[in-house]
């Protein structure tokens, strides 16, 4: 877990930290055209169709069974078919590269040819992360997530310092980005290396094809790969609709600020990984009346965790930003902040839901509410972003609460046996309630703003919406807590007290 939790923010952390240096020597729109290459090439990952998880469940599944020699042949197969997939997507993007610089990036005509050089020098990093995710894969099949973590984290500081050493040379653009595709040859050559000793033989690295490892890798990865499409196209599209719409100079504070609230939403999501295994043995053993425990109670902590964070977030996050980036950001919007933070404990809410569906196995469900999630947010932040600017981004991300709501409609109905259709909404009243203490004090104070001038104000304002979620959620959940206790019809449920000692343990 810390070595999970360290990678998970090791790579977010040092961009941000180098953003003021970098946009300082770059200017905002090359560094915003930076930005949008690391899109394109994040998006372009989708070639990979969803193979890497399917690696990961048939190498558990191979080392369980002790068949090391078919272990190291699906892994051939593997690097073959990213090869492959890579190189057809190099191609592709080598071709494309003057129609995104023109027409997608909206880049001014004299960086046009920079941004240009730099998809095409960018789309070698998109080969190299291909063949860097079957050693990560090999790494997680057999639960030693300390290589794989310990190896990207190197990576992931050794990148951002690179770029910043060169940018104080005097390079530009398409040196940074070179730069970062040399950090991700060592980052192959050091997890070949590693992933190498673990199994005992270096073989695995030579490509080749088996038709029956093809036809296990494909029918598996086929619904994650749904999955990672909704992921990607909501987390890299948003830029390229914000340089589309505003410009490349526009995109630099968009992306801090939803970095800044993902890294701080996403260390709730980490806390309650244990979840997904957890409900998969409940599921198995038809232990519902557990089942219902574990939800509620989970949306009970998650609920006041991400609220907590949000509510953080949204009062001191224009200070932050102003501490740590200076005038860097230029003139944007300060209310971006504050929705991307109402976003983040929205976004809470779904935690849950998402662990007990696929910890249940239901993935072709899964894959259905995030192709929606996507369907709903990509048009409307179209739309809202010619109207609203940068606001309307997150305004469009803030449609995600709707899917969302009927997830959680047919987790009762599936999996929990509730019937009523209306408890999805009344679960989203102590986050709907923290927050409305945060808007009001917002239009009350403009606090967001002045935070740092009214600290025991601000304090305050953060302590009142957590308690006034802690209370929501204590009226809206216990009372069903308690009846569960009340009832008979299963002695082998797990119990509240069990729950929190183990999210405490695993948090």
């Amino acid at each position: 877990m810390l070595w999970s939790g360290a990678a998970y923010l090791a790579g977010p952390a040092s961009q941000l930290v180098a953003a003021p240096y970098l946009i300082r020597h770059l200017g905002s729109e090359i560094y915003g055209v930076l930005l949008l290459v690391n899109s394109v090439i994040q998006m372009s990952s989708l070639s990979s169709f969803g193979l890497g998880d399917a690696t990961v469940k048939y190498v558990a599944e191979y080392e369980s069974q002790k068949r090391r020699h078919d272990l190291v042949m699906l892994l051939q197969t593997t690097l073959l078919l990213y090869l492959v997939l890579g190189g057809l997507t190099v191609v592709v993007l080598n071709l494309l590269a003057p129609m995104l610089a023109e027409r997608v990036f909206n880049v001014s005509p004299e960086f046009r040819h920079d941004a240009m050089m730099g998809i095409r020098i960018g789309s070698v990093s998109l080969l190299l992360s291909l063949i860097y995710s079957v050693g990560q894969s090999l790494c997680r099949g057999l639960r030693r997530h300390d290589v794989e973590s310990s190896t990207a984290v190197v990576g992931s500081l050794v990148g951002p310092a690179a770029s910043c050493l060169l940018v104080s040379q005097g390079h530009g653009l398409n040196a940074v980005i070179a730069a970062n595709c040399g950090v991700m040859c060592l980052n192959n050559l050091l997890l070949g290396w590693r992933s190498s000793r673990l199994i005992g033989t270096a073989s695995w690295l030579l490509p080749k094809f088996r038709w029956e490892n093809v036809r296990r890798l494909a029918s598996y990865g086929f619904f994650g790969w749904f999955q990672m499409i909704e992921y990607v196209l909501t987390n890299q599209a948003d830029r390229l609709i914000v340089s589309n719409a505003l410009g490349p100079a526009a995109v630099p504070p968009y992306y801090i600020c939803l970095q800044l609230t993902q890294m701080a939403s996403g260390v709730v999501g980490q806390a309650f990984a244990y979840l997904f295994p957890l409900a998969t043995e409940l599921y198995v053993k038809q232990q519902w009346l557990g089942l219902r425990r574990l939800f509620l109670s989970s949306m009970q902590l998650t609920s006041i965790a991400s609220l907590a964070v949000g509510a953080l977030i949204f009062v001191y996050g224009q200070t932050i930003l102003f501490v740590w980036m200076g005038n860097s950001l230029g003139n944007y919007d300060h209310n971006l902040i504050l929705v991307l933070a109402s976003f983040a404990a929205l976004m809470g809410t779904t935690i849950v839901p998402s662990f007990l569906l696929n910890g249940a196995g239901y993935v072709r469900l899964t894959a259905a509410f995030t192709m929606s999630s996507m369907a709903a947010i990509i048009p409307c932040s179209l739309v809202f972003v010619r109207y609203m600017g940068l606001v309307g981004m997150g305004v469009g991300k803030l449609m995600n609460v709707f899917p969302g709501l009927i997830a959680r409609i047919i987790i009762g109905r599936l999996m929990l046996k509730d019937r009523r259709i209306l408890i999805c909404i009344w679960h989203l009243l102590p986050t709907l309630g923290g927050l409305a203490v945060l808007w009001l004090a917002h239009f009350r104070w403009q606090l967001s703003e002045h935070a740092a001038e009214q600290p025991w104000v601000a304090a305050g304002i953060v302590f009142g919406s957590i308690t006034t979620t802690t209370l929501l959620s204590v009226l809206v959940y216990q009372p069903e807590l308690n009846r569960l206790n009340l009832s008979n019809d299963e002695g082998s449920g797990i119990t509240p007290d069990a729950l929190n000692a183990m999210a405490n343990s695993k948090a």
